[in-house]
């Protein structure tokens, strides 16, 4: 298996736990509406946990296939599922928020306001480890200036007021590179249509014999 199909792979398994994540948040929702509050606290306790302990899975299998290639390729691998293990964490962090907003009783608050920190250090502790090595492996990236739309950046500077993200540099980098993922049909196209066109110039050239010094 290529490191394209391992990233693919470790994608998919992030995606399955980002979905019975979404699934955990609506079955605590009915169990609350119900007012089965030790069932929901329970299944919260439980559920949190193994979600967790799989979080911790996928992460040591990226960090271990990480190990045995390239620094560069170790990188790459590691941002590429960056994004998901951030989304996980997330929705992890957004259940209790979202059951205080969909139930509207006193009662519930007191019911979930202390489960949050019985997985928060777990999850702090999982997220480090994950950027930790990213930290440690990552060449220094090129710092690059770009002017945007003043809308484009208060949405930016929304979305790091809100945590989502850390820095604008991160949000903005985030944002290219979904923007590349998303073209990438025809950015594809342009680089092989490049490719022939430099071919066909370096073709050219060698059938007028040119030497290196006339190519200049």
């Amino acid at each position: 298996m290529d490191s394209e199909d391992i990233v693919k792979n470790i994608k998919k398994k992030l995606d399955d736990l980002y979905e019975r994540i979404e699934k955990l948040g609506k079955d605590l929702t009915e169990l609350l509406e119900d007012e089965k509050f030790y069932e929901a606290r329970i299944k919260w306790r439980e559920e949190s946990k193994i979600i967790l302990d799989e979080l911790r899975k996928i992460i040591k299998e990226a960090e271990d296939i990480a190990k045995t290639t390239s620094k560069e390729e170790a990188v790459e691998i590691l941002e590429e599922i960056r994004d998901r293990v951030k989304r996980v964490e997330r929705a992890l962090y957004e259940i209790p928020v979202k059951l205080r907003a969909r139930i509207k009783r006193k009662l519930i608050p007191e019911i979930i306001i202390g489960i949050p920190s019985l997985i928060e250090s777990s999850i702090e502790e999982t997220i480090k480890s994950f950027e930790k090595l990213l930290s440690d492996l990552a060449i220094k990236s090129p710092v690059v200036s770009a002017r945007i739309k003043r809308s484009d950046l208060e949405i930016v500077d929304q979305l790091v007021d809100l945590g989502i993200f850390k820095t604008r540099s991160e949000a903005i980098a985030y944002f290219i590179r979904k923007g590349i993922e998303a073209s990438k049909e025809w950015i594809d196209k342009a680089v092989e249509q490049a490719r022939k066109i430099r071919e066909l110039q370096e073709s050219i050239k060698r059938e007028l014999g040119l030497s290196e010094d006339e190519k200049e």
